[in-house]
């Protein structure tokens, strides 16, 4: 058995952290589109669905809803502060329950790096 050494980016799958994998793209259907950040994917939902509701809570008796854009809005204003108070290494402690609203826009923050 030879020991050479395999390239990260050989197969599929890896079970490395920061390995490579090989996409499966086809010429036809869904996985025709070339692949995209989440950040990419987090701006292109608010062009296309910009005043939809993206987010709904429920404070006492009324809701508070959310479009796409004050969604983004407040995700990129969360950011920000946590830039700038510099505690960003504090997010992955982070634990909130996943049906609030500060959860979700949280981890749109984390995703979104």
């Amino acid at each position: 058995m030879s020991k050479t050494k395999v390239p990260l980016n050989s197969g599929l799958w890896t079970i490395h952290a920061d390995g490579e994998v090989l996409l499966r793209l086809s010429k036809h259907g869904p996985g025709h589109e070339a692949p995209i950040t989440i950040p990419e994917f987090f701006r292109e939902s608010v062009s296309r669905f910009g005043i939809y509701p993206a987010l709904a809570s429920k404070n006492s008796k009324n809701w508070e809803v959310l479009n796409f854009k004050q969604y983004y809005e407040a995700c990129r204003k969360a950011a920000r502060a946590l830039i700038k108070v510099n505690e960003s290494f504090l997010l992955p402690s982070l634990s909130l329950p996943p049906f609030l609203p500060s959860f979700l826009i949280t981890y749109s923050i984390i995703h979104s790096e």
